[in-house]
């Protein structure tokens, strides 16, 4: 009986280690199993693993790509010419005074020819890369006369390029700047009169240069 009793025992326990065995199994592999979502089979993600995400359904054939923007052809510069402070532009072409700051007549306040040179030459290549120096025109600000740029013929000033001197004509001053009634190559030049006000086509004028 004890014999019986013995083998029993040892049985049970073998049983017994067996079935701990067989549990024990599933927690060293991750199982497989099929993820619909993404049409294909992928193993389940184990602690020490990865998540890989799933490819998109449909996936955009848009790769973005660098672009490289030209250069702007036209570049504005305030330099000496015979010791007089010029507003430069310079083109593909050459390089043209615009501007020949000779009047002292703001020096009092602080806008020496240098210096409005230096000021007025930015507020050109800024009016320029921003689009709108396509008109130089004139207006009033603060009561005093104004050179102006103006995106569109007859359209209003979007910006002041300088300022006159009170009861200066403005109109005028346009016109004596780009000596507009030859024109640069002696060619009839890109003047507009419209009432009381003149629209010079700048960019008509650079072309011509």
């Amino acid at each position: 009986m004890k014999f019986k009793s013995v083998i029993k025992f040892l049985t049970g326990v073998t049983v017994a280690i067996g079935s701990t065995t067989i549990i024990s199994e599933p927690s060293q592999a991750c199982p497989t199993e099929e993820h619909h979502s993404c049409d294909v089979q992928v193993e389940v993600i184990c602690s020490s693993e990865q998540v890989t995400p799933c490819p998109p359904d449909n996936p955009s054939p848009y790769q973005p790509t660098s672009v490289n923007h030209p250069q702007k052809p036209n570049i504005f510069v305030c330099e000496k010419s015979k010791g007089v402070p010029t507003t430069f532009v310079r083109t593909p072409k050459g390089k043209y005074p615009i501007i020949k700051w000779v009047s002292s007549h703001f020096s009092s306040a602080g806008y020496t020819p240098e210096v409005r040179c230096q000021g007025v030459t930015k507020r050109f290549q800024t009016f320029y890369d921003n689009g709108v120096l396509n008109y130089i025109t004139t207006g009033i600000f603060n009561n005093q006369p104004v050179v102006c740029v103006a995106n569109t013929y007859g359209g209003p000033c979007q910006g002041v390029l300088f300022t006159l001197k009170r009861g200066q004509d403005a109109s005028r001053v346009v016109q004596q700047l780009f000596d507009l009634r030859s024109g640069p190559n002696n060619n009839t030049a890109p003047l507009r009169e419209s009432a009381s006000r003149v629209y010079f086509d700048l960019n008509q004028y650079l072309e011509s240069l």
